[in-house]
């Protein structure tokens, strides 16, 4: 490890290229947190463009102080393929990444309520309300605090499912008029 004008420089040297090695990274991301008047803003690289390697697996976690509801977390991660972002609770964001890409960055960014951070909020903030613009620049589907991940899921589930519904319906409906057709006749 070797420091540098902006922190550590870490350099791992294997003795085999063929085998899987995980290699864990324990640290803490200093001016990453943004207290606005209305939100809290995380915005975390986890791996920068200059990696020179691809990841087969990337797990990043983000651990908020504890007292929020989930509902009032919202996480983004930003072209990535392969990746699943999940706010598990009002305390914990996870993100995993399969295969990225050499020279691919990986991000996260969360927002979570300024009670959670009772003296530092009005130690730092910027003295702006950022929270709906940060709602727009992620493009959150309904660019609402109560809208989360299940719900979007719901909200998938229900436009897959009502053409499903609506043709068997409609074919249940058609096979019951031929039976009573067939009765009458």
């Amino acid at each position: 490890m070797d420091e540098t004008d902006t922190g550590y420089d870490i350099h791992a040297y294997l003795k085999n290229w063929n085998a899987t090695t995980t290699i864990k990274v324990l640290y803490t991301v200093k001016g990453a947190v943004r207290f606005h008047n209305d939100t809290m803003e995380f915005n975390w690289q986890l791996i920068g463009e200059d990696i020179p390697y691809e990841a087969g697996l990337l797990t990043g976690y983000v651990i908020l102080p504890y007292g929020a509801e989930r509902k009032e977390v919202k996480a983004w991660t930003h072209d990535q393929e392969n990746d699943t972002l999940v706010i598990e609770s009002g305390e914990l964001v996870s993100l995993t990444v399969d295969e990225v890409p050499a020279n691919h960055a990986v991000d996260i960014r969360v927002t979570a309520p300024l009670y959670l951070f009772p003296n530092a909020a009005d130690a730092y903030k910027t003295g702006e309300d950022a929270y709906l613009q940060i709602l727009q620049e992620e493009n959150d589907p309904d660019q609402n605090p109560d809208y989360t991940a299940g719900e979007a899921r719901k909200d998938q589930m229900i436009r897959i499912a009502a053409p499903v519904v609506l043709i068997g319906g409609a074919a249940l409906i058609l096979i019951v008029s031929r039976l009573r057709r067939k009765k009458k006749a």
